[in-house]
């Protein structure tokens, strides 16, 4: 009947929301107009069915229960405004389910159980971080409802009792002794003990009052007689139930310390996950920054390359004028002998600064690793006198003496090659004639 009243009365009138919604996810865990309906409806046709309401009351105690839930669900849905039926919505989702928006109609897979289900029987889980059938929903414990946790039953009953209690006792609340005394006197213990112990004992002296008149002979009074029976009973149980309560709470709270530990080393473990994240991608930007410098350096070297190779032609074009007019000069017969040797140290300083300028382009052989030696006969004393002509004129113009001696018999030919040779004696010379001030 509660659920009949909600159907055909809250929803018409606007006391409940107009869909139904079954996702725990999305759901208080009580909801006092359903609960509180049915609470009352049993404790006033439970009462009736006792006799406490008369034999009327008796007979009709199913019907008292029927009408009691359904004027009570419509009643508490307009005392509490309706708003423990939703605890968030699907458009409320902290994160998208996928593809940056939320699907309601999509398939989607559960992150438990990997089945894949319609969008409705799904809702994003903070705690798996991804989907999660309703199903899953329901059985997990170990979440501790991080997507409500306004909506939980502790919650729920920490706010009751802040508005029943003064607020002085607040802090008693969350106490080992204060769950022990709600266990005991409120909730469970205590309510349950009485109840049975006190149907058993209407039972019994009922039954002791029957068998009194039927025998008609006097008998004890069965309170007497049963009242301290029953009272031991329900002490030794009562004590029993407080050593259970207790360890029920000191339970929980080991429970709720190491749930406790447990999400702080998660925690940690998410930081330091997240640290490792960001970490790689700073890596990755430090990468893509290292492979936008080294495109930069690679353009930048084959535009060195290609002015390596037009300088070279410029510098080539009237070195080889020189040349050709060096030679030119050395056939002439009208030369004075005096002055040919000039003309020899000319053509000569000229084709090793035209070899130097073909050099140069050995440079885009060299950053290619395919530079290699020409190997072949050449006329070494030749090459060696040449060389040192070379320095002769330089030596003399800054004040040095310069002595060219060979020790023994230099061979005529060797196997060698003859550029680079060449460029290993000119760098000697070369540096020690600058480096030298006298001498």
């Amino acid at each position: 009947m509660a659920v009949v009243a909600d159907l055909v009365v809250n929803k018409p009138m606007g006391l409940s929301p107009k869909g139904i919604e079954f996702k725990c996810a999305h759901l208080y865990d009580i909801n006092p107009v359903g609960v509180g309906a049915m609470a009352l409806a049993s404790l006033l046709s439970v009462t009736a069915h006792l006799g406490l309401y008369g034999e009327l009351a008796q007979a009709f105690s199913a019907v008292i229960a029927m009408a009691t839930a359904f004027a009570a669900a419509p009643l508490i849905a307009w005392a509490t405004k309706g708003r423990y039926y939703i605890a968030r919505k699907a458009a409320e989702l902290p994160v998208p389910l996928d593809e940056g928006t939320y699907k309601r109609d999509a398939t989607q897979q559960c992150v438990i159980c990997e089945r894949a289900y319609e969008g409705p029987d799904m809702a994003y889980c903070p705690a798996y971080q991804g989907a999660i059938c309703s199903l899953c929903c329901t059985l997990d414990a170990r979440c501790g409802d991080l997507c409500k946790p306004h909506a939980s039953l502790s919650v729920q009953w920490s706010a009751a009792l802040r508005w029943l209690l003064p607020r002085r006792d607040w802090h008693y609340l969350d106490t080992g002794l204060g769950h022990f005394l709600l266990l005991m006197l409120m909730l469970i213990i205590v309510p349950l003990l009485d109840s049975v112990f006190g149907l058993l004992y209407h039972h019994e002296t009922s039954g002791l009052r029957t068998l009194a008149s039927l025998v008609a002979a006097p008998v004890v009074d069965p309170d007497d007689a049963l009242r301290a029976g029953f009272l031991k009973a329900y002490m030794a149980l009562l004590l029993m139930a407080g050593l259970v309560a207790w360890w029920l709470v000191l339970a929980h709270k080991s429970r709720q310390v190491a749930q406790e530990e447990s999400n702080r080393q998660t925690h940690l473990l998410n930081a330091q996950t997240q640290a490792l994240l960001r970490e790689v991608d700073s890596h990755r930007q430090t990468d893509q920054a290292l492979q936008q410098a080294k495109r930069v350096a690679d353009l930048a070297n084959q535009a060195k390359s290609r002015y390596i190779s037009a300088i070279s032609h410029e510098l080539r074009t009237p070195l080889n004028s020189i040349l050709g007019y060096a030679q030119l000069m050395g056939e002439d017969p009208a030369i004075p002998p005096h002055r040919k040797q000039a003309v020899h140290v000319i053509k000569r300083g000229g084709e090793h600064l035209l070899q130097l300028i073909e050099g140069t382009l050995d440079i885009a052989r060299i950053e290619a690793g395919k530079l290699s030696l020409s190997v072949r006969p050449m006329q070494f004393s030749d090459c060696v006198h040449e060389v040192a002509g070379l320095f002769e004129l330089q030596a003399e113009g800054k004040g040095l003496r310069f002595v060219f001696e060979s020790s023994g018999s230099l061979p005529e030919v060797v196997r060698a090659d003859e550029k680079r040779f060449r460029q290993i004696l000119i760098n000697l010379l070369g540096n020690a004639i600058k480096f030298t001030a006298r001498g």
